[in-house]
Order: C-alpha cells, then structure tokens, then sequence
C-alpha cells in the first residue's frame, strides 16, 4: 500500500511540503498484488488534523466522486488520462465512508495488478500536522494487512 499527495495541478507533495490554506489535495492510494484478493477488503485511510474531505456528505458513486475531483463531466468524451487506473479500480468499490477521521473504501476485491484509490481533501487549518499511515485488511484473511509510510504536511495561512 503506497500513499501519494498530490496538488490539484498533479505535483507530488513530499514529507514536509507546504500548502496554502484552502489548498485542495488529491489523495491517491495504490495497491499491488500479484495473485488477486477476493475476499472483502478496507482500505483506510486516517486524515491528518487540518485535512477534511470535501465529498463527506454526498452519496456521490465512486466513479463519479473521482471524475468531479479530476474537473471533468458527464459529457466528456475522453477520460483524464489521471484517473484511468482509479477508474478501472472503481468497479471493485463497493461504498465509500468520509468522515471527519478517514476515509474508508470497502472492496469486493482487487485484481492482480495495480489499484489506485483517490479521493480528495482540503486544507482547512494552519499547521504542522501528521498524516498517519493508510491500512488495508481483509475481512476473511486477518494474514493479509498492508500500511502505507506515515507523512507530515504543513498548512502555511
């Protein structure tokens, strides 16, 4: 499980980077397996103190959720090159749940590859704060457990 930060232009934002309040950033999860998992899997994903996630109260489908976060519509012709893998991954979602301590997707499985979960947040709080790690367990097989690297991100005013 690889968790990576990103501007809404795209740029990785290292350990440490510095964002404007008000920032929006994209949050992107990958998950590689070689053999594919089918049991009932939770990936999820604890924000840092001054992130919030800006999908928290719709009931918006994932593939949906992730076109609107990415600027396109429903009249688009050709899918943002960004999000083609997190789309492909989108079939496997069953529900996602936003709240104000993490976002946690539930999946019916994942193929033998690489899977991409993104999602949104936005800066809403000045400070140095930590972003703890992101887990990944499944339901039926408590063997199978993956955490991402812990990150800090600081909110400038």
């Amino acid at each position: 499980l690889h968790r990576v930060l990103e501007t809404e232009a795209g740029a990785t934002l290292a350990d440490g980077a510095h964002i404007p309040l008000g920032s929006l950033v994209r949050i992107r999860l990958f998950v590689h397996t070689e053999h594919g998992v089918e049991s009932p899997l939770a990936v999820r994903d604890p924000h840092a103190a001054g992130l919030e996630p800006i999908e928290g109260g719709h009931r918006t489908a994932p593939a949906r959720a992730l076109a609107a976060l990415l600027g396109m519509s429903p009249s688009d012709d050709v899918a943002d090159a960004r999000g083609v893998l997190a789309m492909r991954t989108s079939n496997y979602v069953q529900h996602v749940a936003h709240d104000v301590h993490a976002s946690t997707f539930y999946l019916s499985m994942i193929s033998p590859s690489l899977s991409e979960l993104t999602y949104g947040v936005r800066a809403t709080t000045v400070g140095t704060f930590s972003v703890p790690p992101a887990e990944l367990a499944s339901e039926r097989n408590p063997a199978l457990v993956a955490r991402s690297a812990m990150t800090t991100l600081v909110v400038d005013p």
